[in-house]
């Protein structure tokens, strides 16, 4: 059984191979600049294993702070789906089946007959 992989690690792979390019270096490149084995860049950047502790090491041999490589790869997620307002929540329902027998302010109309 294959495992899945993370939207947000496809992200983080995708924004280290963005960087290094944007920087028209090549991985062996980023092995000098961070120390890290190029098996590791390997890994990161095909999004098998991302390393949060590599990562900030990563965004530093880029040259920018880890968070604003996240703020960087979190542009590569795939939107939400957008809220259609036709859709009523739990509590909207709820609100709305107890909203007739609620009296805001006002007397009670107590002139209905029991038959």
């Amino acid at each position: 059984m294959s495992e899945q992989r993370s939207p947000m690690a496809d992200a983080a792979a995708a924004q280290i191979r963005a960087e290094r390019a944007a920087l028209d270096i090549e991985a062996t490149d980023l092995v000098e600049r961070s120390g890290l084995p190029l098996k590791e860049i390997a890994a990161m950047e095909a999004a098998e294993a991302i390393d949060l502790a590599k990562l900030e090491i990563v965004a530093d041999a880029l040259g920018i702070t880890v968070s604003e490589f996240w703020r960087r790869a979190e542009r590569r997620l795939p939107s939400p789906p957008p809220f259609e307002p036709h859709q009523q929540s739990a509590i909207g329902v709820a609100g709305a089946v107890h909203a007739d027998t609620v009296n805001i302010g006002g007397d009670m109309d107590n002139s209905r007959s029991e038959g």
